[in-house]
């Protein structure tokens, strides 16, 4: 059995990230709509946001996952955040 390995997700992983989002199943009971294309996993990786950090979950070498965590501006709110 491998272990979940968690990398911070780069700009340069789209392909995979878009490949994650395009199964069926990774929606399936959400109220998100997926990427409609690799430029647009590419646009929305690269751009750059205080308090986000894009995250992969890997088990052994492919990516299974990808999940962004977020911290609140809010100085009252910014010992916690929402993850998505």
């Amino acid at each position: 059995m491998h272990d979940l390995i968690v990398p911070r997700c780069e700009p340069e992983d789209y392909e995979t990230v878009h490949r994650v989002y395009s199964s069926p199943r990774a929606m399936a009971g959400t109220d998100r709509v997926p990427f409609s294309s690799e430029q647009a996993v590419r646009e929305e990786l690269a751009r750059e946001r205080d308090g986000s950090f894009p995250l992969l979950a890997c088990v052994g070498d492919e990516v299974v996952g990808q999940l962004t965590l977020s911290v609140y501006t809010n100085p009252r709110m910014r010992h916690s955040g929402t993850s998505g």
